[in-house]
């Protein structure tokens, strides 16, 4: 992993500080007397259920316009992270991992960022890992956003808002070649039908060669290809009412569920028939290593079994919005069929140690109605929320030379037929409007979460239980033994808040929320192993800033949070589970400015500094036989009595830098060419909750860059762009596999530059 040197992150920090300080100061020293004549376009979010100017809602969000996310070469939801505050992203078991002030991302589970599409909410991780193409906007909240939207947002939330039809005939095409023989094609029509029903089609394909490269007989990784399509239909019935109808379908194929071995594979001996290579003591234990060829190296396996990938998503949605004087009733209906089948190489060598499948398929069914309006004083906004979702998983891990005290042959197989999910919810939040300058803001979010599962495990194998004995496994948990079980969990939780305007153009605020996560049953290893939800204290205070005679914004904001049960997640035994950390606590500050030069030239960045810690959690951890006692582990329900473990009461929660730097500009050279640039930095994370040197990502810098140019009709634009410029080599998680007693890495994606062509009508 590369790193810089500590000077690095200093010179970052006091160099955006800096700015941001020489920013403030040289426009309050301005004041009306600036001879700025530019201003910032307003920018509108409907983030709190009704259409604000970004910098008078009273709360941490970012907003980015499609064009502007086209300009950066932002395509994939993990690029938000180096134009977000705290947020960091990259892809994990074949999904976007969203972490939003050191909180978020667990591959299995319910995700704490919740992400939305056109108002719809998406269940499950993998559907993140989708491609947004012709986008409206992207806003992104931080904190917890209960008392605003139905179901886990604990972390924040991501809104996605695509274009909607005009009435106007238009359209695009659009084709990009990039390195490692990318190729993507990209067309829209808008077609108008009457005066009151349009259409707006988008259809999308990519491909691409893998960027983890394989030296063994297996795939390159992260290769594969993708095609979509997505068809709107607006139709006004009448002067009050609005229909929108979405379809939406998207198969993904390719290696994207990549094992990187990073240190060498060992097991416990026993009697095989396989030769195995010298024993060797670690932890107090005896060990010998399994004679493989493992890489270790950034972005490069050694995987010798077949690994690809099959992924279809099909939805449909339906907003139907009745404006009734001064209150929209709004009723949002979202169905999604998701299937999210991985084969892959689990140990990532050159021997067939782990051979395993994961295959994952969703139906969901969501339905949303809202009041938004106001009363006098009061601003309202009024929910109800349902979800019902239908979740089956089969993983499956095949052993052919064995392992441990397994024989040669040995079959995992964890069946999950039924995990039903029904959720409803009511929700509010209230503005009260006190005086022209004081506002007070209550809500709340009364959620009753039940689950159900089955599961039918099976172990198929002969294993040593000691020199000379051996007993054959068979059915560990089955439905007739392990009928339906439920949980049950209900949660209310509160927001408070109070918001002032200083003057027209600065602005104060202050929240209390609390916030929840279900819980849920780990289907990775033993029957009905339930998890405890998530809760969240949280406070945050903000102050918005408009300056130089509307030329420049500055915010600051800072927040801490107070977690309780934690849900994270751990390789226990085979499987991926989730555990409760007991305690833990998040401290931090935001600086965001945007500041527009000329009507032809704007500067940005943000600072972000970040605290994140574990106050208290025992965890049992394979990567350290012998450690720590059983009984500090059998403290909390999550863990075994018997299960090895280690205390990491005080370390940094992963992905949670404590140094985060944006800044950019662009720039419009006149003949219709424009430059734009974005750099990144962000310190050091840990990828383990264990914080040791091996699972640490040291400081990293990206740069993405672009150039285009456009003729004066604007019906044809080239663009050259770039990604990861520096070629940062960086993980984005790291996870220990027990069962080959390894380290397993997954890598972001490396310089990538290209050209893109788009012809308008």
């Amino acid at each position: 992993m590369n790193s810089l040197k500590p000077k690095g992150s200093y010179a970052y920090s006091a160099l955006a500080v800096a700015i941001l300080a020489a920013s403030s100061e040289f426009a309050v020293a301005q004041g009306s007397e600036s001879a700025q004549s530019v201003q910032l376009e307003e920018v509108l979010v409907t983030a709190q259920r009704r259409s604000q100017n970004l910098q008078d809602v009273a709360g941490a969000i970012s907003a980015f316009s499609g064009n502007s996310l086209e300009e950066r070469s932002i395509r994939d939801a993990t690029d938000l992270q180096f134009i977000v505050p705290n947020m960091v992203a990259g892809k994990a078991q074949g999904n976007t991992a969203f972490t939003i002030r050191g909180v978020g991302f667990n591959s299995v589970g319910s995700p704490a960022v919740a992400l939305h599409v056109d108002g719809v909410y998406q269940p499950r991780a993998s559907m993140g890992d989708l491609f947004q193409m012709d986008v409206e906007r992207v806003e992104v909240l931080r904190g917890p956003q209960g008392t605003l939207y139905g179901r886990n947002a604990n972390a924040g939330v991501v809104n996605y808002i695509s274009r909607r039809p005009t009435d106007e005939f238009e359209g695009y095409v659009r084709a990009a070649y990039l390195t490692d023989d990318e190729t993507r094609l990209e067309g829209v029509l808008n077609l108008p039908i009457s005066d009151s029903v349009g259409a707006r089609l988008l259809v999308a394909s990519t491909e691409r060669d893998g960027f983890i490269e394989n030296t063994g007989a297996g795939p390159d990784y992260f290769g594969g290809g993708q095609d979509s399509g997505r068809l709107a239909v607006d139709a006004a019935l009448g002067d009050s009412v609005l229909l929108q109808l979405t379809a939406t379908y998207l198969e993904r194929d390719g290696a994207a569920y990549p094992s990187i071995a990073q240190t060498e594979p060992f097991t416990s001996p026993g009697p095989r028939a396989a030769p195995w290579g010298d024993l060797f003591e670690f932890g107090g234990n005896v060990y010998a290593a399994l004679g493989a060829n493992w890489t270790g190296k950034p972005l490069k396996t050694t995987a010798n079994d077949p690994s690809d990938s099959d992924t279809t998503l099909a939805a449909l949605s339906a907003i139907v919005s009745w404006d009734i004087g001064e209150f929209t009733l709004k009723s949002i209906t979202g169905y999604q069929d998701l299937q999210d089948h991985h084969w892959s190489d689990f140990d990532g060598t050159d021997q067939s140690i782990f051979q395993g499948q994961d295959l994952r398929d969703s139906e969901t069914l969501t339905q949303e109605f809202s009041l938004t309006g106001s009363v006098g004083a009061f601003e309202t906004v009024v929910g109800l929320f349902y979800m019902d979702e239908d979740y089956t998983r089969d993983l499956s891990i095949t052993q052919p030379n064995g392992n441990g005290a397994f024989q040669p042959g040995a079959q995992l197989s964890f069946v999950t037929p039924a995990y039903d999910t029904e959720t409803i919810a009511v929700f509010a939040d209230v503005t009260w409007n006190v005086t022209d300058d004081l506002r007070l803001i209550a809500g709340f979010r009364h959620s009753e979460d039940e689950q159900s599962v089955s599961q039918d495990n099976n172990i198929t194998a002969d294993i040593v239980v000691a020199p000379g004995v051996m007993i054959s496994l068979g059915n560990q948990c089955n439905p007739a033994d392990n009928p339906l079980d439920d949980v049950e969990d209900t949660a209310t939780t509160p927001r408070l808040g109070a918001q002032y305007d200083i003057n027209d153009n600065s602005m104060v605020y202050v929240n209390y929320t609390e916030g929840f996560k279900v819980g849920g049953y780990n289907t990775g290893g033993t029957c009905n192993d339930e998890y405890d939800g998530e809760d969240i204290t949280a406070w945050e205070a903000g102050w918005k800033n408009v300056l130089m005679d509307g030329a420049m914004s500055l915010n600051a904001t800072a927040f801490y949070y107070d977690y309780t049960d934690l849900q994270l997640q751990q390789i226990i035994g085979v499987g991926i589970d989730i555990v409760n950390a007991p305690e833990a606590e998040v401290t931090g500050l935001e600086l965001e400015s945007t500041w527009r030069l000329t009507e032809s030239a704007a500067v940005f960045g943000s600072v972000s500094f970040l605290d994140a810690e574990y106050t208290k959690f025992t965890l049992p951890d394979g990567a350290n036989p012998g450690s720590g006692s059983p009984e500090l582990c059998s403290s909390g329900e999550s863990f075994a009595p018997d299960t090895n473990c280690v205390d990491v009461s005080g370390n940094k929660l992963t992905n949670a830098p404590e140094l985060s730097v944006n800044a950019g500009f662009d720039v419009d050279m006149g003949a219709g060419i424009s430059v734009r640039a974005d750099l990144a930095y962000r310190s050091e994370v840990y990828l383990r909750e264990t914080n040791s040197r091996e699972e640490r990502q040291d400081g990293v810098t990206i740069l993405n860059a672009s150039i285009s140019w456009h003729n004066p009709e604007d019906t044809l634009r080239v663009r050259l762009f770039g990604t990861n410029l520096l070629d940062e080599e960086y993980a984005t998680q790291i996870l220990w596999a027990a069962p080959t007693n390894s380290r397993t890495i997954s890598y972001a994606a490396p310089m990538q530059y290209g050209a893109e062509v788009t012809f308008a009508f």
